[in-house]
């Protein structure tokens, strides 16, 4: 289990890994990151940080990083449409990254329903 000083230091080394964001990464020298990477192999290291919108409070955005490992995951809800009263999102971005290679996909979603039974207009080949 982690300590509240481990997971600040892993969250600031993850904010050092992810430097297109616009939090502040506290400065980090290469010696403490790499001190800081070599603790985190031995323990699962994983961060996890949301993106809020502050005028309804819905998460735009989530990044997972895989300290341990140089992977990172990220999830960015970019437009949401009403349906049965709720604000549900319909352009998904993701993307994965491992430090020498990244694949991404964007899924953008229709005729979406939350009640009834579900029609799915394909078959199983035998």
């Amino acid at each position: 289990m982690l300590t509240s000083r481990e997971k600040k230091r892993f969250v600031r080394a993850a904010e050092e890994l992810a430097p297109l964001d616009s939090s502040d990464a506290g400065g980090l020298d290469d010696e403490q990151l790499e001190r800081i990477l070599e603790r985190a192999e031995d323990r699962d290291a994983v961060v996890y940080r949301y993106w809020i919108d502050p005028d309804d409070f819905r998460v735009t955005r989530v990044l997972i990083t895989d300290l341990a490992r140089g992977r990172q995951a990220e999830v960015r809800y970019e437009e949401r449409t009403p349906v049965d009263d709720r604000s549900l999102p319909v352009r998904i971005r993701i993307g994965l990254a491992d430090g020498e290679r990244e694949a991404g996909a964007i899924f953008e979603l229709s005729k979406i329903a939350l009640d009834g039974p579900l029609q799915l207009p394909f078959r199983i080949p035998a």
